[in-house]
């Protein structure tokens, strides 16, 4: 359907490494919600860091295509237990991130309980230097992480986790 995927790196910070995930799944779209795909590539996801990222810290960032509500950001935080850095005290402090102000699709997460982000925001407002183009049809996330998020480590909650899988089982 679409050249979408997730890449991780492995950054040699200089008090240790972090993996960062960027994922990019599949949008939905008036006519074609591709409810199935999407699914699957969160689920897809998950098992990756899974796989890849057990005994170390990590972040997930990007396009994510699913607002804070939705089914497929939801089901994402579950099966890893994350928080958003963009979430403080219930409320989003970044704001909405797209052109067609509907809500943020842009993420930064890390595992829940991390004390992982001191600050984040929409990032890249405005227009490329010299012109009225704008960066993108919609905003980045920055974010400032806490040194603390080189002790986080995938530790997804159980239930939450298998009623995850219940809730992909049975859309």
């Amino acid at each position: 359907v679409a050249n979408k995927g997730v890449l991780m790196a492995r950054v040699a910070t200089p008090k240790g490494p972090l993996d960062v995930y960027i994922a990019h799944p599949v949008a939905e779209y008036p006519g074609a919600k591709f409810r199935t795909l999407r699914f699957s590539q969160i689920y897809e996801l998950a098992e990756t860091v899974l796989q890849l990222s057990t005994g170390r810290p990590f972040i997930i960032m990007g396009d994510l295509n699913t607002k804070p509500g939705d089914l497929g950001y939801q089901l994402l935080l579950d099966l890893l237990g994350l928080q958003d850095a963009c979430i403080e005290k219930g409320k989003d402090v970044c704001g909405l991130t797209n052109a067609k102000d509907d809500g943020r699709i842009d993420h930064v997460l890390a595992p829940r309980g991390a004390g992982a982000f001191i600050r984040a925001r929409a990032a890249f407002q405005g227009f490329l230097p010299g012109t009225q183009i704008a960066y993108s049809d919609h905003l980045a996330i920055e974010s400032e992480l806490d040194e603390r998020i080189l002790k986080a480590r995938p530790a997804p909650d159980p239930a939450r986790r298998a009623a995850a899988l219940q809730t992909l089982e049975s859309s």
